[in-house]
């Protein structure tokens, strides 16, 4: 049996992965933001609170552990973002296996953090961005105290360090990664930028020669990739340039869910969007494999599925 599965985390096949936008209000506009091309004419606009009440509720009722991230947009910029956390505590996070993890830019200034709750149930996450397009010097120090803080708070922290072709911001970059370093129990991943689900951005031999150290000692090698022939360990950017991700024909333990900010869902890669139905996730008792219908898997967050050829 050939198969591909995340490596180094204790990723359950028989948990839902629901991803949520929960607004695409955002004081950034990143040049490579993908969201923004997505949500077009709907970018900038607040989630409907009463939709994502209705849509908390038939989470709740989940009979498989949901591991459930919010996502924007910029999150935090949610008008009820602090209701809606408590909700999710309260609500969706009864599973012993059911965990939360939040996306922020970090854009917020620290108090809003400091008043964020403290918790050590290690069930909550937050997936911190760092943009160099709109951090400096100054920005980088704020940003560091605001790691440091919710660590200490309980959360659970990985940043990923946006790298950007420019030469203009490799300097900033570098001296943030080495910050990043020296802050225990953080996990730093330097990210590559997509042009489209299956291409970086072309970056330049200069640009491999400058951040050599930090790509050999940060890209962790995430996936497991093993045939009858061989066993690879691998980042997601060796698998793209190497085409590992043919998966067309495989099973695929298919287990993410997409929630856009129309409250809709879909199960990712396989059906079509729609609202969600009463008792949705209480009817999925098990998670079975599909058979890939596509000739590429389509992004590093998808191959996190386990995925295998009989």
């Amino acid at each position: 049996m050939e198969f591909i599965s995340q490596s180094g985390v204790n990723h359950k096949v028989q948990r839902l992965y629901i991803h949520w936008d929960i607004t695409t209000v955002c004081e950034y506009k990143c040049s490579y933001c993908y969201a923004i091309k997505e949500y077009d004419n709907n970018w900038m606009r607040p989630g409907n609170w009463k939709n994502q009440q209705k849509v908390i509720e038939e989470l709740s009722k989940a009979t498989l552990p949901i591991f459930l991230g919010l996502l924007g947009g910029e999150p935090t910029s949610h008008y009820k973002f602090k209701e809606m956390i408590d909700q999710i505590d309260d609500k969706v996070l009864h599973h012993d296996d059911s965990r939360l993890y939040i996306t922020t830019n970090g854009y917020k200034d620290i108090s809003f953090f400091k008043n964020m709750k403290t918790y050590e149930d290690n069930k909550h996450y937050i997936l911190w961005s760092w943009h160099p397009e709109y951090n400096d010097i100054k920005t980088n120090k704020q940003y560091i105290d605001k790691l440091k803080l919710m660590i200490r708070k309980g959360y659970q922290s990985k940043i990923n360090i946006m790298l950007h072709p420019a030469k203009k911001y490799w300097k900033i970059t570098q001296d943030f990664i080495h910050e990043c370093i020296k802050i225990h129990s953080l996990d730093i991943h330097p990210h590559f930028i997509y042009t489209s689900p299956h291409e970086t951005v072309k970056y330049s031999n200069e640009f491999y020669k400058e951040f050599d150290f930090s790509l050999k000692i940060l890209r962790n090698k995430e996936f497991i990739f093993k045939t009858k022939d061989k066993e690879l360990f691998l980042d997601d950017i060796n698998i793209f340039k190497n085409k590992y991700n043919k998966f067309k024909g495989w099973n695929c333990w298919n287990n993410n869910y997409e929630i856009n900010l129309y409250c809709q869902v879909n199960q990712f890669c396989f059906e079509e969007k729609h609202n969600i139905k009463k008792d949705y996730f209480k009817d999925i008792k098990k998670v079975y494999p599909k058979i890939c219908p596509h000739n590429y898997c389509s992004c590093d967050g998808l191959l996190k599925i386990k995925k295998e050829k009989i």
